[in-house]
């Protein structure tokens, strides 16, 4: 019998490819996604009635509110999205001893260290609000199930999604010179190493904990 594999977000950037590599692994993967008939994950009684009625091996949340920008006039929703979704999913999964697998970002940390951060390091000063509902996001998490896996990353890309690389790329070939941030230090990411990271977990070749996955050796912003 396969094992069950509930992805939430599963038609972004991450999801889509993560459930694609799932399932060529031999995964059954459960695709849930509100744009595509999924139910509102900020629905706390949704989230649990879904998990339980499923019950799946393993649960990734690959959904968030990810607009930087549109973040600062949206703060409730991106919490809701970023925070409560995640507590909802982490409190279930700990109530049916089931695998949970979080998905965050290195916004939580604010300062911008060309040398990185390692997983220990605990001066969060989030510069936005998209960071801040990430961090809660991540201390939720951890509150509610202390067996969850929390794999913070930057600056991801990788086939159909709207990212970085792929708006530098478009942008380069429609004008001579670009200006852009000079303030910033990244690491972009690709889609696949997150998900060969994220697949060692299901396989339990790691622990429970928080990781730092980007395609170099640190994470940085």
């Amino acid at each position: 019998m396969k094992e069950k594999v509930l992805v939430f977000g599963s038609s972004g950037m991450l999801g889509t490819y993560l459930s694609n590599m799932l399932e060529e692994q031999g995964y059954e993967v459960l695709r849930n996604d509100k744009s595509n008939g999924g139910i509102d994950i900020t629905r706390e009684e949704e989230v649990r009635n879904t998990i339980f009625s499923l019950n799946p091996k393993y649960v990734v949340n690959c959904a968030a509110y990810t607009d930087v920008n549109k973040a600062e006039s949206n703060r409730d929703l991106a919490f809701k999205v970023n925070a409560d979704a995640p507590k909802y999913m982490a409190e279930s999964c700990w109530q049916s001893q089931i695998s949970f697998i979080h998905i965050s970002t290195d916004y939580v940390f604010g300062e911008n260290r060309e040398e990185g951060y390692t997983e220990d390091y605990k001066n969060f000063k989030p510069l936005n609000v998209y960071g801040e509902s990430k961090l809660e996001g991540e201390l939720k998490v951890l509150e509610a199930d202390e067996n969850a896996y929390i794999f913070r990353t930057s600056w991801l890309f990788g086939p159909n999604g709207n990212n970085f690389i792929e708006k530098i790329t478009t942008l380069a070939k429609e004008h001579p010179a670009l200006k852009v941030v000079t303030d910033e230090v990244g690491c972009p990411t690709y889609v696949k190493d997150l998900s060969e990271g994220i697949l060692l977990a299901l396989q339990g070749k790691i622990l429970p904990g928080i990781y730092h996955i980007c395609s170099k050796d640190s994470l940085s912003r």
